[in-house]
């Protein structure tokens, strides 16, 4: 079929061929330092318009919110390769509250040690404080429709109640987030009376990897599932007392350098390292300030002492945000700033010079000076316009053309079939004489 034909027909059905929708996920990360608080996440064309995801994050890997169009700057290339910047009135901004979150898997890991009994700084249980932060965070989630799935996992190990982790033991616990066994899930621990030593590498090891060996579609029209694990925990691994801490946590990060597309928020429920010095008169410089040696200070501080270093170097490992809730208001608050991490804004412009098969390059800027963002520059970021499909067009659209067309048919035809009748007519005459 010649592409006359196709246009004919698509025409007749009411159909007119467009860009098809093809989403760049070669690149579906963020690498974010300090220095680079700006990320394109995903570029998806369609036709000539483009639509860009955009992370911009604050030093401590949260997202920042209430940004306009103004504050965008936006350079591409034409189809020569020259470089173009876009007008904001070019621009078509969702902020991160508007655009549609993507997919998502989250493993919620919570510590159910025999150090959940002690209160926080507000007087409340920690246990309490965090079953009832991780179900706010599941009514927010399942009450905007958001197609989150979460595998809540309690972790603790050597008592009677005890929580093993494994593949199978994640995979049985995932939920939609609106789904009520979640909420029945998280009623049970509420019931628990915790009395397990906390081992923190090996089950979020296992997290980790379950969700890297996830098998995504090979489908480039849909966006794969954000895939996270959240760790909470009011205490440090203590395996092995201790013994080879520093090769377990090498392992740990090995595993993190394996499955680069699962990120790790992590939440110390509890005092800070100095803040627990203070307390008990420890008269340890910043520098001589660690587990070991907070345990010389007092022997009996154990359930009280949370491996802050390592909980920050696990986030910092795989672009994840850490935070220190003291209590259970901020544990309801940490929660939402790893929310936010599904969001980002979504900016739509018409490629200038745009072309089929045409190589492209975009660089996104932020210029805020109030959030501290002054000309902050993603990398560039190169896709593709490509390929063909075709939409329906509405009935109103679909009958001028069809008109035009028959029109113009008619007019072909009417001449044609004259003639023919003539050529007939005169072989007929030819024959009788």
């Amino acid at each position: 079929m010649n592409k006359l034909k196709i246009i004919a027909l698509s025409t007749l059905l009411g159909i007119i061929p467009l860009g098809c929708s093809k989403i760049e996920l070669d690149n579906n990360r963020c690498e974010n330092t300090s220095d680079n608080q700006i990320c394109i996440y995903r570029v998806t064309t369609k036709a000539d318009t483009v639509t860009l995801r955009v992370k911009v994050l604050d030093n401590e890997r949260v997202p920042i919110e209430g940004l306009n169009k103004n504050n965008f700057i936006i350079d591409t290339t034409n189809g020569k390769g020259e470089p173009v910047r876009l007008n904001p009135s070019e621009i078509n901004l969702l902020s991160s509250e508007q655009s549609k979150p993507d997919p998502a898997k989250l493993v919620m890991l919570l510590d159910m040690s025999g150090s959940m009994k002690n209160q926080d700084s507000a007087g409340i249980k920690k246990l309490d404080g965090a079953v009832s932060g991780v179900r706010e965070f599941i009514n927010e989630v399942s009450g905007d429709k958001w197609d989150v799935q979460i595998s809540l996992v309690p972790f603790g190990e050597g008592c009677t109640n005890s929580f093993p982790v494994n593949a199978s033991v994640i995979d049985e616990n995932f939920h939609q987030s609106g789904s009520p066994d979640l909420i029945q899930k998280l009623d049970k621990l509420a019931k628990v009376d915790v009395c397990a030593w906390t081992n923190i590498y090996d089950p979020l090891g296992e997290a980790v990897k379950y969700l890297g060996n996830l098998q995504q579609a090979k489908n480039d029209k849909s966006p794969p599932p954000r895939l996270a694990v959240i760790l909470l925990s009011d205490g440090y691994d203590v395996t092995n007392d201790r013994r080879d801490e520093s090769e377990r946590f090498d392992r740990l990060r090995e595993v993190f350098r394996q499955y680069p597309k699962v990120i790790v928020h992590t939440m110390g429920y509890g005092e800070k390292m100095k803040e627990l010095r203070d307390r008990i008169r420890c008269r340890l410089s910043d520098n001589e300030l660690s587990i070991d040696n907070l345990k010389k200070c007092r022997s009996n501080i154990d359930s009280y002492i949370v491996d802050e270093p390592r909980l920050k170097e696990i986030a910092d490992a795989t672009r994840g945000i850490n935070a220190f809730p003291a209590d259970a208001k901020a544990v309801v608050d940490t929660l939402r700033k790893f929310l936010s991490t599904l969001r980002e804004y979504e900016i739509e412009y018409k490629q200038p010079g745009a072309r089929r098969s045409g190589n492209y390059q975009v660089t996104v800027s932020v210029n805020s000076p109030y959030r501290g963002l002054r000309n902050v520059k993603s990398d560039p970021k190169p896709y593709r316009l490509d390929t063909f499909d075709y939409i329906a067009l509405p009935l109103p659209e679909r009958l001028p053309i069809l008109g035009s067309i028959l029109i113009l048919g008619l007019g072909t035809m009417i001449p044609f079939i004259w003639w023919s009748k003539q050529l007939k007519d005169s072989s007929f005459r030819n024959l009788n004489s």
